[in-house]
């Protein structure tokens, strides 16, 4: 036996690298997800008893885009509402490690039974399951927590379903879309909270921002795809209201430009030549997030779909106005009286950089008009302004803070009898 696995391993590596490649794609997943089937633990169908069962939030906490964030902004959460849960990083093995974070990294506990909520998306999970050790005879009550950006499911999610209890979505846009899956499990809806910090103070020359400008803000990272992000509609806009002036600027925020370097050669062509909009490409802690957000006069947010939107709810949890289009995941928080709400057109959806494959799907469209008299609205009708981000930062102050979230979140997984409990990752 030994001898034939030692020959089929020498003829392997006569094959050319495509045909290897080709075969793990179409087939080895195929591989993988029926070893999985036979050595990762189902998850309980019920709770683990109140008392002595570890709570664990698994994410990848160290990696500076919107799911790391989301892990952190669950484990803080539970702990304001009155727990104290055992954060499992998870960025080296599904992603990157890019910050440096105060949260308590744990090890996964050895314990045969506990809660575990999974701050990851659907292809990850049987991953994430195998590096936390679940193996059989492991008896865990498993939670999905998942964000999602177009209207369909999304193709091989399924897989995991049968390692969650439940699975829990960001918004309602992503609920809508798992439940068209025949075998989705239980779906809850479970928005995200934030955590403002107190006495943030802006500081425009760390980010060398125009000084007296009025400063407008576009974010994306390249790995969510700049398509879908839609920069390119905050630029034309923008040149297209204020040509060449000097009072007005507009900042466009990215990361992983060097993965893609089409993107990165369409946003500097889009670009060009304006001396009015710039172009940052790094990775910022969570605190230079803020201190960046509180430097600014307006969030610019024209994507054509969003899962939930942290980087809408944070501004506007600054009391910053923000243009969004009006729909998918952030139409959750975002109102006519909260922020500049842009309806939008509706168009194939067909990413040039390849990260989404939407099928027979749509997602938002704003045009360069919409866009241009958007941001105009903005810096002409300053009262206008104030009212709207005074309401953006009354509402989200009201339905996504941290407290609040965490015990719908401990309502949701223990009932409305949970008590209340500062031991180490229980309840």
């Amino acid at each position: 036996m030994k001898w034939g696995l030692t020959l089929l391993k020498y003829v392997w590596r006569f094959f050319p690298i495509n045909y290897r490649l080709f075969f793990w794609n179409i087939i080895g997943h195929r591989i993988r997800h029926s070893v999985d089937r036979r050595l990762i633990a189902r998850p309980r169908k019920t709770v683990p008893k109140a008392g002595h069962a570890p709570l664990v939030v698994a994410g990848t906490f160290r990696t500076a885009n919107g799911i790391g964030q989301a892990a952190r902004q669950t484990f803080y959460a539970l702990e304001a509402a009155g727990l104290s849960p055992i954060a499992v990083d998870l960025s080296k093995q599904l992603a990157t490690v890019d910050l440096e974070i105060s949260i308590p990294l744990q090890d996964m506990p050895v314990a045969e039974e506990g809660v575990l909520i999974m701050q990851i998306n659907g292809p990850e999970i049987t991953a994430a399951l195998r590096h936390l050790n679940m193996r059989r005879k492991r008896n865990w009550y498993t939670i999905g927590y998942w964000a999602w950006e177009l209207p369909v499911f999304p193709a091989g999610w399924e897989r995991a379903f049968p390692f969650l209890s439940e699975l829990w979505a960001v918004s309602k846009f992503s609920a809508k879309a798992f439940g068209k899956h025949k075998k989705a499990p239980q779906i809850t809806v479970v928005g995200h909270s934030i955590n403002v910090p107190k006495n943030i103070k802006p500081d425009r020359a760390l980010f060398k921002f125009p000084k007296d400008a009025f400063v407008f803000l576009s974010m994306a990272d390249t790995m969510s795809s700049l398509t879908r992000k839609n920069p390119f509609v905050s630029i034309r806009g923008f040149k297209q209201a204020f040509a060449d002036r000097d009072d007005v600027h507009l900042v466009i925020k990215v990361r992983n430009l060097e993965h893609y370097k089409q993107a990165d050669r369409d946003l500097r062509l889009a670009i060009n030549d304006a001396q009015n909009i710039s172009l940052i490409d790094d990775t910022f802690t969570d605190d230079e997030i803020w201190v960046m957000l509180s430097s600014i006069d307006c969030l610019v947010s024209l994507h054509r779909s969003e899962g939930f939107g942290l980087t809408i709810i944070e501004a506007m949890g600054l009391k910053k106005p923000a243009i969004v289009t009006a729909w998918s995941g952030n139409m959750d928080f975002t109102t006519a009286e909260n922020t500049y709400l842009i309806e939008p057109g509706f168009i194939p959806c067909t990413d040039k950089y390849s990260i989404y494959s939407g099928g027979h799907t749509v997602w938002a469209d704003i045009s360069t008009d919409q866009a241009a008299k958007a941001m105009t609205n903005v810096l002409e009708y300053p009262k206008i302004r104030r009212d709207i981000a005074r309401k953006a930062q009354q509402d989200v102050t009201r339905i996504a803070n941290n407290k609040t979230l965490g015990k719908t979140m401990i309502e949701r997984i223990y009932g409305a009898k949970c008590p209340s409990s500062r031991k180490t990752g229980q309840i």
